[in-house]
């Protein structure tokens, strides 16, 4: 974990995507951020002068598929998936610790596929479906010997290789994730490597809860990207919809071609897919394709709902320190449980606000330095912290958000609140009455919930008052501070481990 690795800055980064010119990256967040998709074709005949693409290239030898794919296939390991609440290194590396060093593991680490058109049903002509090579593998399967030899053999056969964590597998690339999650105010980034070979396609059309960038290294690939078909941004970990058939439909479709040093932003929610097997006038795609999807994945604390989870927190524990603290301990406790409805009553508004689940970048680059970018970014923010305030405050429902509480009480559901656990990091003042633990909230709920029934209209009263209390009070600052410590916890955990796995591969 003490491994040192060359990092590139998030300037560097910043400089390398939009250029050098300040305004750049500002329009680019207030334009095109999770807002719609944009091609940024390489400026250079040579990829390698630009940082990103130079660093990402020279790992990988293309000579021939017989070289080139063992190149990257070489000496993989397995790379366990972090808990998004794991804060403590050496409690998530005690829970792996059979598992470091292991040979890699299909559908984790590596898949290797292919998409095709469905020819054995007559009603679904035109439909496409995945078809994976390893066929007898299931998911969780460790990948023997001989898996290299094979995935040759299913290139050679029309099969995408597919291979996840790429961040944890070469310093340049992990190098590059690192300073484009400083760039844009996240704990980390990750980057997945797809090889597909001419005439061939290898995910099916689908849509990713995270936005990436498509670094096109080698060869080219034609891009189809779909209008999101829905208002909401997906979440991160949340099951993803079953997408409706749009073959033909070309209604508001982005057609895009990435050549060698292009590189194409996709924001979570659009629906895309890629292929080699297009006609470019007198010649077809005769060499294959190499490419590099970077994904800024918003763990739930860094969208604005998370932001504003933080804002309330904040908010109370300030209140706390103005209280008598030898005040009656079931009234503290009353209040305190008001707090946590209050949280999912804020849940239940994001359910159907695409503004709370948009990106909180607080501690994006731009903000934390002193360019001319700043002040119209931090307007921005700011405005949608207002925006956010207002809303709660007109929506807010004591009734829905008791409802929800009491069916996980009554049915002992713990795992319907756990969306509320990574606040359990917030650091909280005061005696046992006032502070609440975030594992076991349907505990926490156990005696004051028929007390609630019984005087429902006080409670809604009071619930109403600490509401509107919490949305005039100016917290944004004080939110700000513990965000940006929260972030640099969640960074320092992601970097340790990141750091800790590409030491592994280098032995």
């Amino acid at each position: 974990m003490n491994k040192n690795i060359a990092l590139h800055s998030p300037d560097d980064v910043k400089i390398s995507l939009f250029g050098s010119t300040e305004s750049a990256f500002e329009k680019f967040i207030l334009d095109y951020w999770e807002v719609s998709p944009l091609l940024f074709r390489r400026v250079s005949e040579n990829a390698n002068d630009n940082i990103i693409f130079g660093s990402l290239g020279r790992p990988f030898d293309r000579k021939t598929i017989d070289t080139f794919l063992p190149s990257i296939l070489q000496g993989l390991i397995s790379c366990p998936p972090i808990a998004s609440d794991e804060l403590d290194i050496y409690c998530f590396l005690n829970e792996v610790k059979g598992m470091l060093g292991s040979p890699i593991i299909y559908g984790q680490d590596i898949r290797v596929l292919r998409t095709q058109k469905v020819t054995d049903a007559p009603m679904m002509e035109g439909t496409k479906e995945e078809v994976h090579f390893f066929k007898d593998i299931v998911d969780s399967e460790v990948i023997d010997g001989s898996f290299t030899q094979k995935c040759i053999e299913a290139f050679q056969n029309g099969y995408t290789i597919a291979v996840r964590g790429m961040e944890f597998r070469d310093d340049k690339v992990a190098a590059s994730v690192d300073g484009l999650a400083s760039l844009f105010g996240q704990p980390s980034a990750g980057a997945n490597i797809y090889l597909t070979p001419p005439n061939s396609q290898g995910l099916a059309q689908h849509y990713d809860d995270h936005c990436v960038f498509v670094c096109q290294l080698y060869g080219r690939k034609s891009w189809r990207i779909l209008p999101r078909p829905m208002d909401l941004f997906p979440r991160l970990y949340e099951p993803l919809q079953r997408l409706p058939n749009s073959e033909g439909d070309l209604s508001g479709v982005m057609q895009v071609l990435l050549e060698e040093g292009d590189m194409l932003y996709i924001p979570r929610g659009y629906p895309h897919e890629a292929q080699t097997n297009v006609d470019q006038g007198e010649s077809t795609f005769k060499e294959f394709s190499l490419h590099l999807t970077l994904g800024i994945e918003v763990e739930p604390p860094f969208e604005w709902e998370g932001f504003t989870h933080i804002a309330l927190h904040c908010w109370n524990e300030k209140r706390k320190e103005a209280l008598d603290h030898d005040s009656d301990s079931n009234y503290e406790r009353r209040r305190l449980t008001l707090v946590i409805l209050l949280h999912v009553s804020i849940r239940q508004i994001a359910n159907s606000n695409p503004i709370f689940r948009k990106a909180c970048l607080m501690a994006a680059f731009s903000l934390a330095s002193n360019t001319e970018d700043t002040n119209s970014l931090l307007i921005k923010q700011k405005a949608t912290f207002c925006y956010i305030l207002d809303k709660i405050n007109a929506s807010s429902n004591f009734m829905e958000a008791f409802k929800i509480v009491e069916t996980a009480v009554q049915e002992r559901d713990i795992d319907s609140l756990q969306w509320m656990r990574w606040l359990q990091h917030l650091p909280q003042e005061g005696n046992e009455y006032e502070k609440v633990n975030f594992s076991n909230l349907v505990g926490v709920f156990e005696d004051t919930i028929a007390s609630y029934s019984e005087h429902s209209k006080e409670v809604m009263l009071e619930f109403d008052c600490m509401k509107f209390n919490f949305c005039k009070d100016n917290v944004f600052e004080d939110a700000c501070e513990m965000y940006i410590l929260l972030l640099e916890d969640y960074r320092r955990t992601r970097r340790q481990y990141m750091r800790g796995m590409l030491s592994l591969h280098s032995k």
